[in-house]
C-alpha cells in the first residue's frame, strides 16, 4: 500500500516542485522533503539545509503534530536515515532543539547567505 500511494503522490508532487522552482529561480525558496536522501532527490536543490533536534523531542513532536503515538513516530522513523546521516549529508544544518530565538537567529543568518549567493 505505502510504495502504490508513493508511485501516484511522489510524482505529483515532485511535478509540483519543479513547476515551482522553475517560477521563482531568482528567490530563496525552501521544500520540506522528510525523504530528501532516501529518494535522492538532493540533486534538485542547490542547498541542503537539515533541520534538527534531539531525537526524543524530534518524535514527541512529530507525534503531537501528526495524532499519532510516539511509538508510532518511532516506527515511521525508522523508514528514513539516521538523524546523524542526515547531518552529515546536508549543506547546513540548524539545532531546533533549544531556544526558540536561537533557532530563529540560525534560520535568519542562513536565508541572508543564501540571498547573498543569489546576488552573486
Amino acid at each position: 500500500p505505502l510504495r502504490r500511494l508513493e508511485s501516484v503522490l511522489h510524482p505529483r508532487v515532485l511535478s509540483r516542485l519543479q513547476s515551482f522552482a522553475a517560477g521563482h529561480a531568482d528567490a530563496v525558496a525552501v521544500a520540506e522533503v522528510p525523504l530528501l536522501f532516501e529518494k535522492k532527490l538532493e540533486g534538485m536543490f542547490a542547498a541542503v539545509v537539515c533541520v534538527h533536534c534531539p531525537e526524543e523531542a524530534g518524535l514527541e513532536r512529530y507525534a503531537r503534530a501528526r495524532s499519532v503515538s510516539v511509538e508510532e513516530a518511532r516506527r515511521r522513523a525508522a523508514w528514513q536515515l539516521s538523524r546523524e546521516t542526515k547531518k552529515q549529508w546536508a549543506d547546513h544544518c540548524i539545532d531546533n532543539g533549544g531556544d526558540p530565538d536561537e533557532t530563529r537567529r540560525q534560520v535568519e543568518a542562513l536565508f541572508r547567505e543564501f540571498q547573498a549567493q543569489l546576488k552573486g
